[in-house]
């Protein structure tokens, strides 16, 4: 058996459309107050094509798996009255050909999902509270599958002394600020002039980043880290069309201005994308 269950069981009062169950990966990197499908879910689909234009494979990248429990709920006929026992959303991970679904009320909602090989997931749940008594994660066994911790602790099946597993604990997504460091330490040499003088610190192989320059704060951002700052990202985005528009226009001396703000790199790569998919669009 090639198959795991887990499922999480919506008490009688929650509203399953503030609840969305499925996985994430490790590259989930989203926090907010309300959780926005458009704005946490980010994909990437890759598609092979033949010389004739024919579709080969076909394979979708995403950060996250998870389903609104109102949807799934649509998804199924002849659901059960759930005012009762509550509405239970089963996630269920074949792993011999990398594949998941999802169950409503027992039944199979027919939602499937592929995955690349060698794809990490983790169960996950987000809610917004409508009630005291939200939700549970149940382990329960169904027919032809086998709960999802009997996956996580194949270690004590090995132990020569028999034990009881650990139990499964919940964690919370906690907002944390990172910032690119390099991988390797640099390599500094600090020398004392003088009293007066003071220190003098010499780095013998600096790594070179990409930056904007934000005037209003008078600070350095790296381009990597704009991904989480909304704000900076839109007057990022806002910079780079400005200068396409007054480069098109030839007012070259405003345009030369605006690379104090953002790297000269950085634009003509921006510009260099632009003609890419500009003559690729001529193209077809």
């Amino acid at each position: 058996i090639d198959e795991f269950y887990y499922g999480v069981r919506i008490f009688p009062g929650q509203d399953p459309a503030s609840v969305w169950v499925g996985w994430v990966t490790p590259k989930y990197h989203f926090h907010a107050l309300d959780f926005n499908a458009s704005e946490a879910v980010r994909r990437c689909r890759f598609q092979e094509m033949d010389q004739y234009g024919n579709s080969i494979q076909s394979l979708e990248y995403r950060n996250c798996y998870v389903m609104n429990a109102a949807e799934l709920l649509q998804s199924v006929p002849d659901a059960a009255n759930t005012k009762v026992s509550g509405l239970l959303i089963g996630c269920i991970i074949d792993t011999s050909i990398g594949e998941l679904s999802f169950l409503a009320a027992g039944q199979d909602t027919g939602i499937r999902f592929k995955l690349e090989p060698g794809a990490m997931l983790y169960p996950a749940a987000f809610v917004a509270p409508t009630a005291s008594e939200i939700l549970q994660f149940e382990l329960g066994r169904i027919k032809y599958t086998f709960p999802l911790s009997s996956a996580m602790f194949k270690s004590s099946r090995k132990s020569l002394v028999p034990f009881c597993p650990p139990r499964l604990t919940v964690e919370k997504l906690q907002p944390f600020h990172w910032a690119r460091v390099p991988n390797e330490c640099l390599r500094t040499t600090a020398l004392k002039l003088s009293d007066v003088r003071g220190w003098s610190v010499l780095c013998d192989d600096p790594v070179c980043i990409m930056s904007i320059y934000v005037p209003e704060k008078d600070m350095s951002y790296d381009i990597l880290e704009i991904i989480e700052q909304p704000a900076y990202l839109a007057f990022h985005r806002q910079t780079l069309n400005l200068y396409c528009k007054l480069a098109a226009h030839g007012n070259q001396k405003v345009a030369h201005i605006l690379c104090g703000h953002v790297g000269e790199d950085q634009l003509m790569y921006a510009v260099k994308s632009h003609c890419k998919l500009s003559s690729s669009i001529c193209i077809k």
